[in-house]
């Protein structure tokens, strides 16, 4: 097996055996590149990440970051404290306007949206354009 069989990993109660096997190995092959002097791989390169998170973060911020760095992925990071959100601009506006800036960007956050796209704290979204 080469590939799980959802496109969005956002728990692993609905994987099969060989979908964890290929976790567990792909792990392994990057625990590799732990140890080389230049700690990167090109699997994101051209790629933008955008980070955007509704809460204060510290961990999950910077394990995010540094496993883009890893992959060669040019990092944006966002905070709704500091944005357009606070003035009542909607997630689905922000998420628009984040990916006309670049058209190779994936977006992860934290959060939950609500019927009206406002966010909801403390539950793991992802949302790729």
């Amino acid at each position: 097996m080469n590939t799980l069989n959802n496109k969005h990993l956002l728990g692993i109660k609905n994987l099969n055996y060989d979908e964890i096997d290929l976790i567990f190995n792909t792990a392994d092959k990057f625990k590799e590149v732990l140890t080389r002097p230049i700690k990167k791989v090109p699997s994101l390169r051209h790629i933008t990440v955008a980070n955007i998170f509704f809460e204060n973060s510290t961990r999950t911020k910077l394990s995010f970051e540094l496993a883009e760095k890893r992959l060669s992925a040019e990092i944006l990071n966002f905070s709704s404290l500091e944005s357009s959100v606070k003035k009542g601009e909607s997630l689905l506006d922000t998420i628009k306007n984040i990916l006309v800036m670049n058209k190779n960007k994936k977006i992860l956050g934290i959060g939950e949206l609500d019927e009206d796209f406002k966010i909801k704290p403390k539950v793991v979204f992802n949302a790729i354009g």
